[in-house]
């Protein structure tokens, strides 16, 4: 992998979310947050899930500490959740700016909160990223589809055409 090919995974997953969060503009907070049988139990729970992911890893790459993840009483709405995504967007660029193609094959060596020590390639770890957030852009779309919000097509060629 090189430096372009990751900005341009990571241009595709903001591509995508951005789709997610415009289909629920308009999503009264309650609806926002009303239980949906998924695992994250709402709308909201699925996005926090995936934005704070995004966010505690970039925490990792940037040798910072993970905060804990939102609780049940932030980012109750969907403007709160994408001001707060944007700004772990600004963060996660900022480091993926300066990622350099031996970094990238480089191992990333970090501690999991049970102390165990990982040590992996560093492009293994954004793909990671990339790929767990496509897991749950997957089940909000489907959680808006349902509620009749369709996000379009979210696939990554549907992203390069246009």
């Amino acid at each position: 992998m090189k430096p372009d090919e990751a900005m341009t995974l990571y241009e595709y997953a903001w591509w995508a979310r951005d789709r997610l969060l415009t289909a629920a503009d308009g999503i009264s907070d309650e609806e926002f947050g009303r239980d949906n049988g998924f695992t994250y139990s709402s709308l909201r729970g699925i996005l926090v899930h995936a934005m704070d992911a995004e966010a505690s890893w970039c925490s990792r790459f940037l040798r910072e500490e993970v905060k804990r993840p939102p609780g049940d009483g932030e980012l109750l709405s969907v403007a709160a959740l994408r001001e707060r995504w944007a700004l772990e967007e600004t963060r996660l660029r900022r480091f993926l700016a300066d990622v350099t193609e031996v970094a990238l094959t480089d191992d990333f060596v970090f501690q999991r909160r049970n102390g165990q020590e990982i040590r992996t390639p560093l492009w293994v770890l954004l793909t990671h990223v990339v790929n767990h957030g496509t897991q749950h852009r997957s089940e909000a779309a489907e959680a808006l589809t349902m509620v009749g919000r369709s996000p379009g097509s979210l696939d990554f060629t549907t992203y390069v055409w246009e």
